[in-house]
């Protein structure tokens, strides 16, 4: 009897993560379609058209509704065909993922059969290469680390970041879940986790305006920086925003002068109109004389924030002018596209 080797499985899988610097969700299939010299990927309908028949023949032709992994053994190269009339996108996304699990493992080579089929293999031999395979489409569209480092998900969650059918989300977290359950640990200085450091925080630091419906990433902000709202959603929602601004430097400095377009960013202030070119909060406390500063939020801001995060209050940009109030700002868009909101 054949044991599934899903160490193996795993392994391919985060290669094909690491190797191709893949560093966020949902993974771009597409980037391999062309990355192997020994590996064409195309679709049923593209193999239909070329050998003039209909897509019922390519599934008799493959043998399989959804897709197959064909080998040349003479030419030493590999075809994966994938049923792109098939109206589930998660469900093709699993399909090719799946085959190319079946491609990196070289299950065709061990067995030397040309297409990884239940009627061509022992039950143990199809049953142990079946698992491996989705053991490697679980691992390269759900990497587990990168699931872990995301906290509190349910399948809906793993189907929309994926790009996967919700009959493969729930499948991936009873996996994960399993593994949780049998003492797997998950190490955060781990490759793939490191790959996909930044993802895992913005996606953990998410917050969307219940207001305005700004989307923002903030691990600390209590205010919506565009209209001050303080009630914020902790993860995306629907009819998401990103309000306009500018584009700002490590120095968290403008590359031009909002007012002048001034090039020459030498300091906080422009040389050219004198505008001041850090955004930054406004709350400032003085002394009972108004002269001295005894207190100020003093938060950096970033280049389309009208408000403090932290505190609430107008930022230097807002105050100048250099960026519309929210609401203006959304009637123009209102005007110029058909918004639900």
């Amino acid at each position: 009897m054949i044991k599934p080797n899903y160490f193996a499985a795993e392994k391919a899988a985060r290669n094909f993560l690491y190797n191709f610097n893949i560093s966020s969700l949902p993974v771009p299939l597409e980037i391999y379609f062309k990355a192997f010299p020994d590996l064409r990927i195309a679709s049923y309908s593209w193999y239909a058209n070329k050998h003039d028949i209909d897509i019922d023949e390519v599934i008799t032709h493959t043998d399989s509704d959804s897709g197959c992994c064909w080998y040349i053994p003479e030419m030493k190269k590999y075809m994966i065909l994938y049923n792109d009339t098939i109206s589930n996108p998660g469900h093709i996304r699993w399909t090719i993922a799946h085959e190319l699990g079946h491609y990196a493992l070289k299950h065709n080579e061990k067995t030397n059969r040309s297409i990884i089929a239940r009627s061509s293999l022992t039950k143990s031999e199809y049953d142990a290469f079946e698992k491996e395979a989705n053991c490697f489409a679980r691992t390269l569209l759900a990497p587990p680390y990168v699931l872990h480092g995301l906290k509190k998900f349910d399948a809906r969650d793993i189907s929309e970041w994926c790009n996967i059918s919700m009959a493969a989300a729930i499948n991936i977290l009873k996996f994960f879940n399993k593994g949780l359950e049998l003492g797997r640990n998950f190490n955060p200085l781990d490759d793939i986790a490191q790959l996909f450091s930044r993802y895992i925080y913005e996606k953990n630091n998410e917050r969307q305006c219940t207001n305005c419906n700004h989307y923002f990433i903030s691990p600390t902000g209590k205010f919506c920086p565009v209209c001050c709202n303080k009630r914020l959603l902790k993860r995306r929602g629907v009819n998401w925003m990103i309000y306009d601004g500018y584009i700002l430097n490590e120095d968290h400095l403008p590359i031009t002068c909002p007012q002048c377009e001034n090039e020459q960013i030498t300091g906080n202030f422009c040389k050219i109109c004198g505008v001041g070119l850090l955004n930054k909060c406004t709350n400032v406390e003085y002394d009972n004389y108004g002269e001295s500063i005894i207190w100020e939020c003093g938060a950096i801001a970033e280049g389309n924030a009208r408000y403090c995060i932290q505190c609430g209050h107008p930022t230097t940009y807002l105050k100048q002018g250099l960026l519309k109030p929210w609401n203006e700002v959304k009637q123009e868009i209102r005007l110029s596209i058909d918004l639900p909101f």
